[in-house]
């Protein structure tokens, strides 16, 4: 099995499909993104706050080489940006900051259908992991899928990536999750070692795309290591004035009785979440209004259950388990802006509501 792979590689790097230096876009490319927001929740608490703010910088040399980084500050991960946990009544947590180099690569193009690259990287797993934040409906990260896994899943790692026709594909080796930085709340999503050296072990992620439909890619993703293993679904169509994406995430975590034990804290066996919203362009509906301004009416809907099933002694905490309603508006008065007000619903397992209203701004360069 392994020859027929390495003969694979080699006849995909040694093709005939070469790509004349010449038509090589050769030099520095800079581009970033930045949003401000503002929110305030139905117990009467309220911040502004930067959600993210990056800077990409790529640079590309001749004969098929790139450099590549992604220099990021935020504020935090979706819980700080929104509502701290129902136990927690203290209020939005808008956070000091940080700011990091969320990527830092070197790639070799052999062709259209192989590169390599490798570095500090962002694991391809699930939607959240490569979205566009400027294109995305909401401020923040997708709430559902960043509760149950790291966004930025960022990694020290080596990837093979390419295409051939309709399909995309990238495969990665890093570094392993760190499973005594695991927890209830957020399960694998704090496990991330940022630092070389540092992980015991190895994991490896695959990731397939499907553009064969016209305005519409269809992505399967996972991640697998010593102790976890995760599954994914996603797709996203943007066509006759709509974009809709969708969302499944499954994971499952071997040993979960032992590192409940060793954390204090009970840790789920399995993690669930899913996600679906949909926007439509309602000045494409007016003559003098479509063009190249846009203004999006969307809704959203989700879930996600860090503890969905646990082993046998272990309780399930019930507000680790949330049902997500959202709606609002994006207008982009030209395509590097957006203007958004949004509203979100957060109903916890025990019963209780959570209110938030966000009125924020983005763009892009």
């Amino acid at each position: 099995m392994l020859r027929i792979v390495l003969l694979v590689i080699a006849a995909l790097v040694f093709s005939e499909v070469k790509a004349e230096e010449k038509n090589e876009d050769l030099g520095l490319h800079i581009g970033g993104y930045a949003s401000f927001a503002a929110s305030r929740s139905s117990e009467g608490h309220g911040a502004f706050y930067v959600p993210k703010v990056s800077l990409d910088l790529n640079y590309t040399l001749n004969k098929g080489w790139k450099l590549g980084t992604v220099l990021v500050f935020d504020q935090g991960n979706t819980e700080s940006f929104k509502m701290i946990d129902v136990k927690d009544k203290d209020g939005l947590d808008s956070g000091e900051g940080s700011l990091d180099f969320e990527e830092a690569w070197i790639q070799k193009d052999f062709n259209e259908h192989l590169s390599v690259r490798a570095g500090k990287l962002v694991l391809p797993v699930g939607a959240v992991n490569i979205a566009d934040n400027h294109t995305q409906f909401s401020l923040f990260d997708a709430e559902e899928e960043q509760s149950v896994m790291p966004a930025a899943w960022k990694v020290f790692g080596v990837s093979l990536e390419g295409g051939l026709n309709d399909w995309e594909y990238q495969l990665m080796l890093t570094q392993s999750l760190n499973p005594a930085l695991f927890n209830g709340s957020t399960w694998i999503r704090d496990g991330i070692t940022n630092s070389l050296g540092k992980s015991d072990n190895y994991g490896g992620a695959v990731r397939i795309d499907y553009n064969g439909i016209s305005n519409m890619r269809l992505g399967v993703s996972g991640y697998i290591d010593k102790n976890v293993s995760l599954g994914s679904f996603d797709m996203e169509f943007d066509d006759y004035n709509w974009i809709v994406r969708g969302n499944i995430d499954y994971g499952h975590l071997s040993h979960s009785s032992r590192f409940s034990e060793e954390s204090d804290t009970g840790i789920g066996k399995n993690s669930l979440a899913y996600a679906f919203e949909a926007g439509y362009d309602i000045f494409s509906r007016f003559q003098k209004l479509k063009g190249n301004q846009k203004m999006y009416i969307y809704a959203h809907y989700g879930y996600y259950n860090t503890m969905e099933s646990v082993s046998k002694g272990i309780e399930a905490d019930p507000t680790y388990k949330k049902n997500i309603f959202s709606c609002g508006l994006n207008y982009r008065p030209i395509s590097a802006v957006t203007v958004r007000a949004e509203y979100l619903n957060r109903h916890y397992g025990n019963g209780y509501n959570q209110h938030v209203t966000t009125l924020g701004l983005s763009y892009s360069f």
